[in-house]
């Protein structure tokens, strides 16, 4: 088999992004897994015209999109009950409550940091964001 223009002998495992692929009769056979990374995606965002340009994070390279979900986004499934309960009614706060501008680092100087790494405790990306 041939990878990236190198050769490979029959049943050697590679690793390509987050699949393994092992070679069997001079083809590659590959999980099928998804990515939390995938560069078509990636092109298919930055093609767009958004304010914001889509990036490989290499942090999250090789991870599969259930590696995401279980270890990055800081929650559990919701459990059935959570799933059946009704929606809140109340009063709504209107546009006119709200300060025309608020900067959290103003309001909170001592309070305010950049984002831990916490690696892959599924907390730290929550918390980086709240």
């Amino acid at each position: 088999c041939i990878h990236d223009g190198k050769h490979y002998e029959e049943e050697s495992v590679i690793k390509e992004n987050c699949n393994y692929c092992i070679c069997i009769a001079t083809k590659w056979k590959c999980t099928e897994n998804i990515c939390l990374i995938r560069p078509e995606q990636i092109e298919q965002i930055n093609s767009r015209n958004y304010s914001w340009k889509a990036t490989n994070h290499s942090t999250f390279w090789g991870l599969t999109l259930k590696d995401g979900f279980k270890h990055r986004l800081g929650t559990f499934p919701p459990s059935p009950a959570l799933l059946a309960m009704n929606e809140m009614t109340g009063r709504v706060t209107t546009e006119d409550e709200f300060p025309l501008f608020f900067i959290a680092s103003y309001k909170w100087p001592d309070w305010i940091h950049s984002p831990l790494n916490q690696n892959n405790c599924g907390a730290s990306w929550a918390f980086s964001t709240a």
